[in-house]
């Protein structure tokens, strides 16, 4: 029988779960695209790049639905879709030692979520890209690839990062729904975001978007944190070596109002574990892992935290699973 060893990575300060900060969203400007909708299957509706990031999480506003969305035509059992792409300016230079971006998808029809994405940013002036148009904007720029994204979405969903840095969606497809990407850094100088739509054939009409009527998908509201008020000061396992089929226990300790928080789940890679809770209410959080086989060798395993609306808010990234 295979022995499995759980090591613990050592809290530096230099890491950015180490530390209780602060909340920091980022602000966006000029969203530009090169391609939005204007159709709505029954009518013309003013959707943009920029209500993806102007705060209103309602499916609709005052002009109709309300986000960015691609669909050419908005008829159904057509592909009605192509891969596009959206990019906003940050109002100020970002720095941070990690990015949390959260997609929310609430168009009232069942589907309407990303399928294939991908992030990147940009520290070009800022008077060179972004000029504002919705449909044929200038989204050119020195781009650089985020990497190695963690997801987290709805139950029943899968996430899947490419080679080429894109995150692949699949699994149970809800109604509507709420990604949240992290990203670590650090980076710096930051003055853009791109954030590219992409086809695939595993997805309805390749995508990019989910819906099954046409590929299309709407994003309702985009936001970007760089900090959390929520910490994880140390975690552990124990014990540290185990037999598969045996059960190993996990413990966290998590700094910050645990009203705030709604779950925290111990993973490796995208597929949720086990869920810790803290049931003395002292912020030491604990749950119980039965070890299987199909751990991979030196599997990296996370505990994550997460608040009210599934955004990740804090992570612990310091166990390797060897066989």
């Amino acid at each position: 029988m295979k022995k499995i060893t759980l090591l613990l990575a050592s809290c530096t300060t230099t890491l950015f779960f180490c530390s209780a900060q602060a909340a920091i969203p980022v602000q966006f400007q000029n969203g530009t695209a090169t391609f939005t909708s204007t159709c709505d299957g029954g009518g013309s509706i003013h959707l943009s790049p920029d209500e993806a990031v102007d705060g209103n999480f309602n499916s609709v506003d005052a002009d109709g639905l309300n986000g960015w969305g691609i669909a050419a035509t908005c008829l159904q059992g057509v592909d009605d879709t192509t891969a596009q792409t959206s990019v906003w300016e940050t109002t100020n230079d970002l720095t941070a030692n990690f990015l949390n971006f959260t997609m929310y998808f609430n168009h009232p029809d069942s589907g309407h979520l990303l399928g294939r994405f991908r992030f990147s940013v940009t520290k070009d002036d800022r008077a060179t890209f972004a000029d504002g148009l919705d449909s044929g904007g200038d989204v050119s720029a020195n781009w650089t690839e985020l990497k190695n994204p963690v997801v987290i979405g709805p139950s029943g969903m899968s996430f899947k990062t490419l080679p080429d840095n894109s995150v692949l969606v699949g699994g149970v497809i809800p109604t509507i729904g709420t990604y949240s990407i992290i990203y670590e850094g650090p980076v710096s100088d930051i003055t853009g975001v791109r954030l590219e739509a992409l086809e695939d054939p595993s997805l309805p009409y390749s995508g990019p978007g989910l819906s099954p009527k046409n590929g299309n998908f709407v994003l309702t509201e985009m936001t970007l944190d760089t900090s959390t008020d929520i910490a994880i000061n140390k975690a552990w396992i124990t014990p540290t070596k185990t037999k598969q089929g045996e059960y190993v226990n996990v413990f966290a300790q998590i700094f910050g109002s645990p009203d705030k928080i709604s779950e925290v789940v111990f993973m490796l890679g995208s597929n949720q574990l086990t869920t810790l809770s803290d049931p003395e209410n002292d912020g030491i959080w604990s749950g119980r892992y039965q070890v299987v086989e199909d751990f991979g060798y030196k599997s990296a395993t996370k505990i994550y935290v997460k608040n009210l609306t599934g955004k990740i808010i804090a992570k612990w990234p310091g166990f390797t699973v060897t066989k």
